[in-house]
């Protein structure tokens, strides 16, 4: 079983080696080998915000999930597993939020759980999370990638036209 997956992850890093070797592709991988040692400063801010929420979360809303009606959104979706009980479990929950997965739903639950004031965690951390924090995360990947589309560009343009000089000299 433990080989299987590892003979699965290797077979998936040769796929992506061998979409390197095609043209469009290529820059695609170059752009993410690029964005990968850069990119431990965005996660940094992701864990620390993470961490901020979820401990927020554990404080405000640890054990209330009893508390929901049987008949709401949430109790009906099954997301009783989306608390703030404990820091995993926190995580898991602010994660949920982070790739807005029905966070409304969840939202809901917990204003029912507690009171509207909870409105005021959820919406805080989809505007700083979502709005704010990932929007600077996507333009960082699209500069690098546009960066790297440029470079390529040139790189194209100055051989066509090195090629293009050696045919008039001779």
């Amino acid at each position: 079983e433990y080989m299987g997956r590892i003979l699965l992850f290797l077979r998936l890093l040769r796929s992506i080696r061998m979409l390197s070797s095609f043209g469009p592709f290529r820059l695609i991988v170059k752009t993410f080998t690029n964005v990968l040692p850069m990119f431990w400063q965005y996660l940094v801010v992701l864990f620390m915000l993470f961490y901020f929420f979820s401990a927020i979360g554990m404080y405000c809303f640890k054990g209330v999930m009893p508390n929901v009606p049987p008949d709401s959104s949430f109790a009906l979706s099954n997301y009783f597993s989306l608390n703030f009980d404990t820091m995993y479990s926190s995580f898991i929950t602010v994660f949920c939020l982070l790739v807005v997965n029905n966070w409304h739903i969840i939202m809901q639950g917990y204003q029912q759980a507690t009171s509207n004031w909870a409105i005021l965690y959820f919406v805080s951390f989809y505007l700083v999370a979502v709005v704010l924090v990932m929007n600077i995360v996507v333009a960082f990947i699209l500069e690098v990638f546009l960066s790297q589309w440029s470079l390529n560009r040139d790189a194209k343009l100055a051989l066509a036209q090195n090629k293009y000089a050696k045919r008039i000299v001779r």
